[in-house]
């Protein structure tokens, strides 16, 4: 087989019960020079025999010697990729049959773009999800969640190579997320406004299973985010911050001020590192904010008195926010 230009990276678990539908969404793309590196992480189930089920020499099997864990499962994969790009998928999901070519042709013509994802239908209805498509807009809004469906992503297998690039498996269950977050620092990400991927939601995915634990890690992330606004956070803003960027519900008004003060003094932290386009700060943490009046479960009259705040009188309380200065962008 001539060098593949992409290399496909698919790690299994147990995965038997749709295994083959995913291979298959692979082996059928309209773009066919590939490798499709498959590591099996110590399966007991029937997923190596489907594996081999498939007579395609683009298909190379990996089987580790233990169950080492999705990442590290895709670290291997990832030092056996041949290709000038990396394709990442699951073992229960569906690539439509244009996705590599698609995102190929992307990537020849946005030089300058180093990973790519796409919008996802969920499988089975017509609910498509749609992500931020430039690169500003997918930093800012990592802020509060990964915004990059994984499976669907498409990497330089350059970067890999000069950034030695790999899965921070001390995340565990959002270790993508975590990559996602440190990419944004040393190149462009983007998302393809077109569906090019059906995501299977199901009972024995890691979002189900592991839901608490990955939001335990992937809180632990936002936070990390905070260096890049020099922002050394103590116990008390770790709350504030995670309470703003998860949209829990608050406990009272007084909370809601300190909500406010806490995403003016971002805006400001930001005006000085530059690290985030201010425009669309200002917009992620006004509907942060948003969403905390519509979460505020009491009495109609304190809901009234914090809408009347966030639609308008916020910028003409001059008290709340007289300990920080101000910016061009405050709420």
């Amino acid at each position: 087989m001539k060098a593949p230009i992409i290399s496909i990276i698919m790690p299994v678990y147990n995965g038997q019960q749709y295994l083959d539908e995913s291979i298959y969404s692979i082996l059928n793309q309209t773009m066919g020079n590939f490798e499709f590196i498959i590591i099996d992480d110590y399966s007991t189930d029937s997923s190596v025999n489907i594996i081999r089920s498939f007579k395609d020499e683009r298909i190379n099997l990996y089987k580790c010697n233990n169950n080492y864990g999705n990442y590290f499962a895709r670290n291997i994969g990832i030092k056996m990729t041949k290709g000038k790009y990396i394709s990442v998928m699951d073992c229960d999901d569906i690539a439509l049959p244009n996705k590599l070519q698609t995102q190929y042709r992307y990537m020849e013509k946005n030089s300058n773009i180093g990973m790519c994802g796409s919008f996802v239908r969920l499988m089975g209805t017509e609910t498509i999800l749609k992500k931020p498509i430039s690169h500003e807009q997918i930093k800012v809004t990592l802020l509060k969640d990964n915004c990059l469906t994984h499976p669907t992503l498409l990497i330089r297998n350059s970067i890999n190579i000069r950034k030695h690039l790999h899965y921070n498996t001390m995340y565990y269950y959002s270790s993508d997320y975590d990559l996602m977050t440190r990419a944004a620092n040393f190149t462009t990400l983007s998302n393809i406004p077109e569906v090019l991927l059906e995501y299977r939601l199901h009972t024995k995915q890691i979002s189900t299973l592991f839901r608490l634990k990955q939001k335990e890690y992937a809180n632990q992330i936002k936070l990390a985010q905070l260096r890049n606004l020099h922002i050394t956070p103590d116990n008390h803003q770790k709350r504030l911050h995670l309470q703003l960027m998860n949209q829990d519900n608050i406990e009272n008004f007084n909370r809601f001020k300190e909500l406010q003060q806490w995403a003016n003094f971002l805006l400001i932290r930001n005006n000085k590192t530059q690290y985030y386009n201010p425009l669309h700060l200002t917009l992620l943490l006004k509907n942060l904010l948003t969403h905390s009046v519509k979460n505020y479960q009491v009495s109609s009259l304190n809901r009234n008195k914090l809408q009347s705040y966030t639609m308008g009188s916020m910028n003409s309380d001059k008290k709340l926010y007289s300990s920080f200065p101000k910016s061009k962008y405050s709420f």
